[in-house]
Formats: C-alpha cells, structure tokens, sequence
C-alpha cells in the first residue's frame, strides 16, 4: 500500500493550501483532495468528476511537505 505524503501549497496570489501528493515531475504535481483540490476545480476527466487534479509548477511560489507531528492549517483538508 502506498502512503502519498501531505503538503501545503502556497501558489502565487493565494493562501496556503493543503493537499496530497500522488506524483511529481519537472512540469508540475499530480494532487488529490483537500483545499487545493476544490480550488483547482475543473478536476474533470472523461465526464467524471474527480480530486485529483495537475497542478502546473510555474503556479507554485512554494511548497512543504508535512510533517507526522504538523497540524492541518484547517480543519476540512
């Protein structure tokens, strides 16, 4: 079973955001869930609604990977 490890996004002009990484690569993040996830939106593939989304890289300032001990910045991630 794999574990994706939990990150907090802050993209250019926007609050920090939390969100699960599935996979990365030079071009950009493939993202599941959380804040981030819903907005992003149109995560809309083939007519099926889904959280998973690519997040681009030239749309993140930064990111962190969390912690074991860290808190969720909010409470609906």
């Amino acid at each position: 079973m794999n574990v994706y490890p939990r990150a907090v996004f802050k993209l250019f002009n926007q609050a920090p955001m939390n969100s699960t990484i599935l996979s990365r690569n030079p071009g950009g993040f493939w993202i599941q869930g959380g804040k981030l996830a819903n907005f992003l939106g149109g995560c809309d593939y083939s007519g099926v609604q889904v959280d998973v989304c690519f997040l681009a890289s030239d749309k993140v300032e930064w990111y962190k990977l969390a912690t074991q001990n860290s808190k969720s910045i909010d409470n609906n991630t």
